[in-house]
């Protein structure tokens, strides 16, 4: 009887029905689309990722898609297409 109620607790753990067990982090992905680069932005952008890390503590699992590949370069029609 021991063995079968210490399996079904390990089976529960390991399952996350267990009410100590906490949920997974919902994932979240947020994109910082710019228009160009700018060292004045750089550090607005910095101090934002700080923030939403804090704010999503161990809630949210934040995905952060920046870089090249999402700067408009000051054409409309490229932000419109990357959004």
């Amino acid at each position: 009887m021991r063995r079968c109620c210490a399996g079904c607790l390990l089976i529960l753990a390991g399952c996350g029905l267990c009410p100590g067990a906490e949920p997974a982090p919902a994932p979240a992905t947020l994109a910082i689309l710019r228009d160009e680069a700018s060292p004045y932005f750089d550090g607005l952008i910095g101090e934002l990722k700080e923030e939403l890390a804090v704010l999503a503590g161990n809630e949210w699992a934040l995905t952060i898609l920046e870089g090249p590949d999402w700067m408009a370069d000051g054409d409309p029609a490229r932000a419109r297409t990357l959004l």
